[in-house]
């Protein structure tokens, strides 16, 4: 009986259409429920999220017989841990953009497809494509007294089960789309704060439009980036979209070469662009001793910075593009001997080159 049903459906979220297929006569077809979502057509998740999924093969019509059947989330993690059944993702467009690989997992009775698309930090929609198929490991019956399935050939009754998939037998589907994508700035006034939940909630995505007409009648304009730092410029009515994504990550690097030091860093990894020059302003974690590096290629170069000592801030001038910073409470110049004398002991991962 070995056949190979390729499963022509349209993979909907929760309380989608179903399609079907029609492969030695066997009515087959799946549906793809993305768990607590609304109804949609394709299935979204967030860049850097892992995306959580319900898996079920609905409408199984057996061979010679008028009755549709379904196999449930629930039956098939059943078959799954018997290893009846083995389910394998096939990515066919954009694996490269990938975290990791899709994975089938079992938890509290449901089949479930995790998948994380990676950032890209950047400020389209991006589209990874896969097909699930589904192997039968050994012959799979359906018992109608117990209204399950089962890899035992008769119920307890002695009665014949009904046979509804060979060993061998596998189910393609075609290609589903997972659509990754950045949230919109959700306020856009003179001054836009973007703290953990924005982050969190991928919320990064600021069209230039809308920057340009929330700016005040100077069109001045204000990014306020947690409690770290700030970013004031002029918005251009040119001005384009930016994902203003950014990372309070410590550079592991940098913190253990000068354990004297105390350190705040802050990275861009959009580098979100604007026509205007601007300042960004730092939180001054040493006070007037603060320091400002730009952290670029594995090197630090020195920024020009003006301690304010009413707010214990430092602001750089002349910024156009948001990249990397380190915020230092001295300078670590005067350690750049001591570093070049230790990495030749003891390489470092990240190369640090100062400059002034």
């Amino acid at each position: 009986m070995k056949k190979l049903a390729t499963l022509l459906a349209a993979l909907t979220a929760a309380c989608g259409m179903v399609g079907t297929v029609y492969a030695d006569d066997q009515e087959v077809s799946v549906s793809l429920a993305e768990i607590g979502a609304i109804e949609q057509l394709h299935h979204p998740v967030p860049f850097g999220k892992c995306g959580i999924w319900e898996i079920s093969i609905n409408r199984f019509q057996v061979l010679g017989k008028n009755e549709t059947l379904t196999m449930t989330s629930s039956q098939l993690a059943d078959l799954i841990e018997l290893g009846s059944v083995r389910i394998k993702v096939v990515v066919t467009e954009g694996e490269e953009l990938l975290k990791g690989v899709p994975i089938i997992t079992r938890e509290d009775d449901s089949a479930l497809l995790e998948m994380t698309i990676a950032h890209t930090y950047g400020i389209k929609e991006e589209t990874v494509k896969a097909e699930i198929s589904f192997t039968a490991n050994r012959n799979i019956y359906w018992d109608k007294e117990q209204r399950n399935y089962t890899r035992n050939l008769r119920s307890n009754k002695g009665e014949r089960n009904i046979l509804i998939l060979e060993k061998g037998d596998t189910l393609i589907s075609q290609p589903i789309e997972f659509t990754a994508y950045y949230n919109n700035v959700e306020n856009y006034q003179m001054k836009i704060h973007l703290d953990e939940d924005s982050i969190a909630n991928r919320g990064v995505l600021a069209d230039g439009e809308e920057l340009y007409m929330a700016a005040g009648k100077d069109k001045m304009l204000t990014l306020e980036f947690g409690e770290i730092a700030a970013y004031t410029t002029c918005i251009s009515a040119a001005q384009k979209t930016v994902n203003l994504y950014y990372s309070l990550d410590e550079i592991e690097d940098i913190a253990e070469l000068y354990p004297e030091c105390s350190f705040h860093f802050i990275s861009f990894p959009g580098n979100p662009s604007f026509i205007n020059s601007g300042e960004l302003t730092f939180q001054a974690v040493g006070g007037e001793n603060t320091v400002i590096y730009s952290y670029e290629g594995g090197e630090l170069t020195r920024l020009e910075g003006e301690y304010d000592s009413t707010y214990n801030t430092t602001t750089v001038r002349s910024v156009k593009r948001l990249g990397s910073y380190v915020v230092a409470s001295e300078s670590i110049d005067d350690f750049s001997d001591i570093q070049e004398t230790q990495n030749l002991n003891s390489p470092q991962a990240v190369k640090i080159i100062l400059k002034k």
